[in-house]
């Protein structure tokens, strides 16, 4: 098995933001889950690769050695249109809530090595290289 791969990556991040509203924590967790299914459907149908995931966004990979296809470009550029449009769609019941949303999408491509990280439970696969972070 090799520990690192180096490949060139269509990299999209994906960061939220909640305008402030009279959200309870309970409805901002229900909100919150209902934006992460509908981000998770969409990076599954154009086969991303979900790199990492935090509090508000994430971060997915096209181009990964078990998920490379010739048109990764295509790929990411379809996912993230689709997650700009849902939430748009979204956004109506985040305005019953008396709350917004905005997503912020991006499309970088670059070489980088693709390794194993970390430690224990802890260990992670990054990729690590030409691109942002």
């Amino acid at each position: 098995m090799r520990l690192s791969l180096r490949r060139r990556l269509k990299y999209l991040p994906m960061r939220r933001r909640y305008t402030p509203g009279h959200l309870i924590p309970k409805r901002s967790i229900k909100l919150s889950r209902m934006l992460q299914r509908v981000c998770d459907q969409v990076i599954q149908r154009f086969d991303g690769w979900m790199a990492q995931h935090f509090g508000d966004g994430f971060v997915v990979y096209f181009g990964v050695p078990s998920r490379s296809h010739e048109d990764n470009a295509r790929r990411a550029v379809h996912t993230a249109l689709e997650i700009v449009g849902s939430m748009a769609r979204l956004s109506q019941e985040f305005e019953r809530q008396r709350c917004g949303i905005t997503v912020r999408v991006g499309i970088h491509t670059g070489i980088a090595v693709i390794s194993a990280l970390g430690g224990g439970d802890r260990r992670v696969q990054l990729a690590l290289g030409d691109h942002p972070t």
